[in-house]
């Protein structure tokens, strides 16, 4: 779903392969990244990494605006909404920042810095 609409719906019917009616919205949330984050983490599959560029590629294009980022009222038309949570900061993009983190290789902050916090 990424990367047909460039944001992960709220709902989508896989039996038609539609956006759900009245979900067609994405809120910055961070499932998808930090799905990525963990199951690099727990596999090393490269692949996973992809999820890094293609998730800023993506924000930068469709979901900044002059203060920061905003909702998307719709994945299908990119519409916006002046708004974004909290969580986008706290979670989103800590875990893009721990994915690209990761991606440096053995020599990376997370595992090898003085804070052992993740």
């Amino acid at each position: 779903m990424w990367k047909r609409y460039g944001f992960t719906p709220e709902g989508f019917n896989l039996v038609i392969l539609i956006v759900q009616p009245g979900q067609r919205s994405y809120l910055l949330h961070p499932e998808l990244i930090e799905i990525s984050y963990w199951l690099f983490k727990s596999t090393w599959d490269p692949w996973y990494l992809d999820a890094g560029p293609d998730t800023v590629a993506s924000l930068q294009y469709g979901a900044s605006c002059p203060c920061g980022y905003c909702h998307t009222s719709d994945v299908e038309t990119h519409n916006q909404e002046d708004h974004m949570e909290s969580f986008f900061l706290a979670e989103t993009v800590k875990y893009l920042w721990l994915l690209f983190d990761l991606a440096v290789g053995p020599g990376n902050l997370v595992e090898n810095g003085p804070y052992k916090l993740v």
